[in-house]
């Protein structure tokens, strides 16, 4: 592992007495190694049909599934696919798949290390300016980046993930407050928190993405070399305006003030847009399929079943294709390649009064009344399904 975190800080007066900074800079480095350890082809005939077993009798046996079936390979899959899987040579352990020490079967494991990145870095900087003696300004602005290689939801491609986490976040603030008198304060102040959490992915999808048994992760099958995971996150953005007033008269300490909240969020996710191959024998399907018969010295039923799955694998039979449609806009009805993107926004509104009064130099009373809106949630773009309530409860509904 090896990690850096540099920084620096400065600060002081712009001008003086009237105008004052201050800045700083943290950054954050990690790269780190972790094993992964994939499901691959023990040995490199697999891939033209030789499939391997141990009989009822107890001996190691090997029969073509592909010529016993009179069948071929599917020779644009195994380009695309198949080829890109680590060859048999990389075989280095037996904790996965379906061979051991002084028994090699069909698949077997290949762990090696794969690099992790870790990066953040935070800007900040403020200001402040004395105007006057009855003005007072006021600037903060933050700014900060976070990238995460994620290994658990790439962990085949050999260098580092191709899939990460990335949170660049900006906040900026502003105030100002003004002395209107020496019974009157007044102070405004408004900001925004631009949040985003965004997971990427800089993997080539193609066309189509392949899944099913016959190259998902499981004891005796191959490990998919595509990175089945697709990018999705989410944008929040908060807009918050405030205004406080105190005002001192007589015997009364008057505060009062009002606010407004804008919250908007953008969820957007792009599973499903990908068509998803699914590999193996539907129930409905006439093609051949391997039976115990065809196998000298019998077989077990979980053998068996490899067999089939590893006869799908190699002449690309697919079972079924799934994909996920999304509306695009109110009128485009459910198109295919669109993400799910959806903006919904929600405002919160409030104002206030309070009062201290003080009848007696041992006795106040304090009293205020407070007014808060939330405003119903909606999309933006009216695509999204929520519920009509029309004064009824959720219960009801």
């Amino acid at each position: 592992m090896k990690r850096n975190q540099p920084g620096v800080r400065l600060g002081g007066p712009i001008k003086k007495d009237k105008i004052f900074f201050f800045a700083y800079y943290e950054g954050f480095r990690q790269r780190q190694a972790g094993p992964q350890n994939l499901t691959i082809a023990a040995n490199d005939d697999f891939y033209k049909g030789v499939f391997r077993y141990v009989g009822t009798d107890g001996q190691a046996r090997s029969v073509n599934i592909l010529t016993t079936t009179n069948s071929t390979r599917d020779e644009a899959f195994y380009k695309d696919v198949l080829s890109r899987i680590p060859t048999a040579s990389n075989v280095n352990n037996y904790d996965i798949g379906n061979s051991k020490a002084g028994q090699v079967l069909n698949t077997a494991g290949y762990r090696f290390n794969q690099q992790r990145l870790t990066t953040r870095d935070y800007f900040g900087g403020r200001a402040d300016m004395e105007v006057s003696a009855n003005h007072h300004v006021e600037a903060i602005v933050t700014y900060s980046r976070d990238t995460d290689d994620r290994p658990d939801l790439d962990f085949t491609s050999p260098d580092r993930p191709q899939v990460f986490t990335s949170s660049p976040v900006k906040r900026v603030v502003g105030a100002w407050r003004w002395l209107a008198s020496p019974r009157l304060q007044n102070e405004f102040r408004a900001g925004m928190n631009l949040a985003p959490v965004r997971f990427d992915s800089n993997f080539n999808y193609g066309a189509a993405r392949y899944s099913g048994q016959a190259v998902q992760l499981m004891s005796g099958y191959i490990q998919n070399p595509d990175v089945s995971f697709q990018p999705q996150g989410r944008y929040t953005n908060t807009f918050q305006f405030n205004d406080n007033a105190n005002l001192a008269w007589g015997n009364h300490a008057l505060q009062m003030g009002a606010s407004w909240q804008k919250i908007h969020v953008n969820p957007y996710n792009y599973e499903g847009t990908i068509p998803t191959v699914n590999l193996g024998f539907s129930s409905a399907s006439t093609a051949t399929q391997l039976n115990a018969s065809m196998f000298p010295g019998g077989i077990a039923s979980g053998d068996l079943a490899n067999a089939n799955t590893a006869l799908a694998l190699l002449t690309g039979r697919i079972s079924n294709m799934t994909q996920t449609f999304q509306v695009k806009d109110q009128t485009s009805g459910y198109v295919s390649g669109q993400s799910s993107d959806r903006n919904f926004s929600l405002n919160n509104i409030a104002a206030y009064i309070q009062d201290s009064w003080r009848l007696k130099p041992n006795f106040t009373i304090r009293a205020g009344l407070k007014w808060e809106y939330y405003s119903p949630l909606r999309e933006d773009n009216n695509l999204g399904f929520l519920p009509a309530l029309n004064g009824r409860s959720y219960t009801d509904v």
